[in-house]
């Protein structure tokens, strides 16, 4: 008999029942795991071989293993006899991967050996002929097959939960759905914002901590939120709270402690298992900023009625890559200067919801009032509640009086079943709302004049601009862009809004009462498929640069808004705000850019 033979294909993936995962985290669709990408850093793409060792990124990807060492190749060795005469085939195995032995003996028909296996180490082995066992060919080829796999369905797997140190038993709350993932492709994360990993601080950990040790080691970490908020925090401390921890307790930092711009106080996490948590009941604040330069990370706030709030006078602020569930309002921005990046909100209430007219409120992604304010890379999703006084309530964003919103950019957003991207109820001076998908919802802008007793509002250098909208279907009520005031159709001095390179699609009415912003209403290179006519409080008259086409997206389905070779919407705007989409792809300055929060590549 010849020796036997081993073939472990240089086409890994292709010797795959399916292609890797969908669970992958992978935001640009390139293929490639972004948290590999995040580990491993190539600097070319899927087809590369950037160490020469006869793998592609994309095959090394999916094995686990460095595209930039050829010594960390995907490899098998061939199969040995062990003490008891087994022979036996071993390779290198990453963790977390899932691995079949097949065999065959004319290298088109193969056939999988009883059992999988499970990356724990970094050789694994598996006996391919047993002691005793007659070989009935003249030659026998093995191949190790890998793929990844999802313990906990959580949409991430379990070889990035071991590089991320989250726990691949336990889903993850920290992250979108993939839908959600791929339509904000583009979000930079928040890696940016975490301090040095041997900064100092403090360590709260709720199951395994002790509020009388000195609370600045894991091995001696604090229990308690209580505790924590006794500490007198200073500029650049790190306090670092225990995965898997669940406080019923509010977290405080007050206006004495504050951090500076180069050395903020920062909040993360650190350990295994699920993202820490915050759980309150439906009437209590999770989390108060009454300080400033503060950075806020990867927490869990569920059931609160506020998640978190930052208060008047405080400044600085980031909270980036944390989760709220379940609130009345996620987050509530005051004072100035403040970030709200990256997190995921979905799945919010009302606070208050009567028989009693016009009192109910909640269900709000971002309350914001303050200067210099921005909100982008948000996941906002299920922000409307039912209402007695309103059908439905809530919303991506609202501002409330007193005092003038200034300066505010929201922008790379995606809002998915909210009452309305935004409501308006004081005055603004300076708003940019640019690059949003804004889906499945019964409203988008809603405008405050004059029909708030005692109240005036005046809402200066409005821009909305390259937003995709698109309405929910089912919903032929109100419009797009209302405005409300005490008499329909009388103009209002003061107001400018400019509505600009957006793909806007509805079942229902563009405008309601847009006469009261007179010539302060500029619209021009839009894509506007909806109903748009019943007079001049009821619609507007197109410019020459607007049409009322299908846009044609790709997949709205999988929520794949991009828009599709041919579409009318491409090469049909002038130059926007941001130099690139909610992709992260660059929108080029010497062509016509397309309309709407994407550009075709």
């Amino acid at each position: 008999m010849l020796s036997p033979r081993i073939l472990l294909g240089a086409g890994l993936a292709l010797s795959l029942g399916s292609s890797p995962l969908g669970a992958i985290v992978d935001r640009n669709s390139d293929g490639l795991s972004d948290v590999w990408m995040a580990l491993y850093q190539p600097a070319k793409g899927a087809t590369a071989d950037e160490d020469g060792d006869g793998l592609t990124n994309a095959q090394e990807a999916l094995a686990g293993t460095d595209p930039q060492d050829a010594g960390s190749r995907f490899a098998a060795f061939p199969p040995q006899p062990d003490a008891a005469g087994n022979l036996v085939l071993c390779w290198r195995g990453a963790w977390g991967k899932r691995y079949t032995v097949q065999s065959s003996t004319d290298l088109r028909t193969w056939t999988a050996l009883p059992g999988t296996h499970v990356g724990r180490v970094q050789e694994l082995s598996t006996i391919v002929r047993a002691t005793g066992a007659a070989a009935t060919e003249a030659r026998c080829y093995w191949r190790v097959v890998v793929a990844d796999i999802d313990t906990d369905g959580d949409e991430v797997t379990d070889w990035e939960e071991q590089t991320l140190a989250t726990d691949p038993v336990l889903p993850n709350l920290a992250g979108p759905p993939l839908a959600q993932r791929r339509a904000l492709a583009g979000d930079p994360g928040v890696e940016a914002f975490r301090p040095p990993a041997a900064a100092g601080g403090y360590y709260v950990d709720a199951v395994h901590g002790d509020d009388l040790a000195v609370g600045t080691s894991g091995a001696q970490a604090w229990r308690s939120l209580t505790r924590l908020n006794k500490a007198e925090l200073k500029p650049g401390d790190v306090v670092r709270l225990a995965r898997g921890s669940v406080w019923n307790e509010a977290l405080v930092v007050y206006a004495t402690e504050s951090g500076t711009v180069d050395a903020p106080i920062v909040f993360e996490a650190y350990g295994r298992g699920a993202a820490p948590t915050i759980e309150l009941p439906a009437d209590a604040q999770a989390v108060d900023f009454r300080g400033s330069q503060i950075v806020l990370l990867d927490l869990v706030v569920r059931g609160a009625k506020v998640g978190i709030h930052m208060t008047n006078g405080s400044q600085g602020v980031v909270v980036a890559g944390n989760e709220i569930i379940d609130a009345g309002i996620a987050i509530s921005v005051e004072g100035r200067g403040h970030r709200i990046l990256s997190n995921y909100i979905h799945d919010l209430r009302m606070i208050r919801n009567t028989p009693e007219p016009s009192d109910d409120y909640g269900a709000i992604a971002v309350l914001m009032m303050g200067e210099d304010l921005e909100a982008a890379w948000n996941c906002l999703v299920n922000c409307r509640a039912p209402s007695h006084d309103f059908g439905t309530d809530g919303g991506a964003f609202e501002s409330w009086y007193p005092g003038t919103l200034r300066r505010v950019r929201l922008h790379h957003n995606l809002a998915d079943n909210t009452d309305g991207f935004m409501e308006l109820t004081n005055d603004v001076d300076n708003l940019l709302i640019a690059h949003n998908l804004f889906i499945n919802s019964p409203g988008c802008l809603c405008f405050h004049t004059d029909d708030v007793a005692g109240k005036v509002f005046t809402y200066q250098g409005v821009r909305f601009e390259n937003n995709t909208v698109v309405r929910d279907p089912t919903i032929a009520a109100g419009a797009i862009f209302t405005v409300l005031s005490k008499t329909l159709g009388v103009p209002q001095a003061g107001h400018s809004l400019t509505v600009r390179n957006n793909v806007v699609v509805s079942p229902g009415r563009l405008v309601y009462n847009p006469r009261v912003f007179g010539a302060g209403l500029i619209h021009d290179h839009n894509l506007f498929c909806c109903v748009n006519n019943g007079g001049p409080d009821f619609s507007i008259p197109l410019a020459v640069t607007e049409s009322t086409s299908d846009p044609r997206f790709v997949a709205p389905a999988t929520l794949d808004y991009r828009l599709q070779a041919g579409s009318p919407a491409l090469g049909w705007g002038v130059a926007p705000f941001f130099g690139y989409d909610l992709q992260g792809s660059a929108i080029p300055g010497e062509a016509i850019p397309d309309l709407g929060a994407y550009e075709r590549k």
